[in-house]
């Protein structure tokens, strides 16, 4: 139970990266830039429903993250975005190592320390995973103190 083995389909998400910026000032400029977009700031001027999760990709080694919005299946042509910072992701299906967790993590420390965690529960059963980064998944409002968190990390061949 340290872990669940995930498989996601194709799917689209709209997203931004930001390098050599501290953690929560990047998240704040990358969430609104993403939510400027969704908002209707696209080349359509279409507004599109807020979804989950929202992703943080953590490069390993680097001082870069990245954050993806879902951009639901009904949305089968997302409009291209007017900020040339934020991009369309079409994404394959592919598999996840993912640990839950609940709270509130506010540093990067207390996500690292959850990726350990996941690295630790895979390492012990002898599954070979990505080591260059790990992505972070939300699923509650800003608001909400008892959230549900997941880091994922992904098989290698």
């Amino acid at each position: 139970n340290q872990y669940e083995i995930r498989r996601y389909e194709a799917s689209n998400w709209v997203e931004t990266e930001i390098s050599n910026m501290p953690l929560n000032t990047a998240k704040r400029t990358m969430f609104w830039k993403l939510f400027r977009y969704i908002n209707g700031q696209n080349a359509n001027n279409q507004k599109i429903n807020m979804t989950v999760p929202v992703l943080g990709k953590h490069g390993k080694n680097s001082n870069s993250y990245t954050m993806m919005f879902y951009l639901s299946n009904s949305i089968p042509n997302p409009p291209q975005p007017i900020d040339q910072s934020v991009r369309i992701n079409s994404l394959p299906a592919f598999t996840s190592y993912v640990r839950s967790f609940s709270g509130y993590p506010r540093t990067k420390l207390e996500w690292e320390s959850e990726e350990l965690a996941l690295e630790q529960s895979l390492n012990s059963d002898g599954l070979t995973f990505d080591k260059s980064y790990f992505v972070t998944a939300g699923y509650d409002a800003p608001w909400i103190q008892d959230r549900h968190n997941e880091v994922w990390l992904f098989p290698t061949a």
